[in-house]
């Protein structure tokens, strides 16, 4: 089954590129729509739904149910839901780096360190999104 927030989309739209990290039972894929060139993340457990006790669907069902909701800067945009062959979430594509890869990157000299400005956004954009996931009840 695939969910799309978007019904013109179908899964054999999409096709899985890079592996780009794997972290607390999850990978995390580039995906591409290749009838546009769009270009997706795809966060993906390593389980399937039959090795899942009832606990576990319940908590994936309450991310999708959340992220489905969510819509602000500060998080990636829900696009899509897959289950099978493994539950999948698909979400908005981000080419930046991560803020915990800049900061390492720039303790190492390959970038430069942030300037007090850069950090008080950083902040501010950090307490926003709190603020609108509270102002949410989530």
């Amino acid at each position: 089954m695939f969910y799309c927030s978007n019904e013109q989309d179908d899964l054999k739209n999409f096709e899985k590129r890079d592996k780009i990290q794997s972290q607390k039972g999850c990978h995390y894929y580039e995906m591409i729509n290749v009838k546009n060139g769009t270009k997706y993340f795809l966060k993906s457990t390593r389980k399937s739904f039959d090795e899942y006790s009832n606990k576990k669907i319940f908590n994936l069902y309450n991310e999708i149910k959340i992220f489905s909701k969510i819509n602000h800067p500060s998080f990636l945009k829900f696009i899509g839901f897959i289950s099978e062959p493994k539950p999948s979430l698909l979400l908005e594509y981000i080419s930046e780096n991560t803020l915990d890869s800049y900061i390492r990157m720039s303790n190492e000299h390959q970038l430069p360190k942030l300037t007090d400005t850069q950090k008080l956004i950083i902040i501010f954009s950090i307490a926003s999104g709190f603020s609108y996931l509270h102002s949410h009840n989530i």
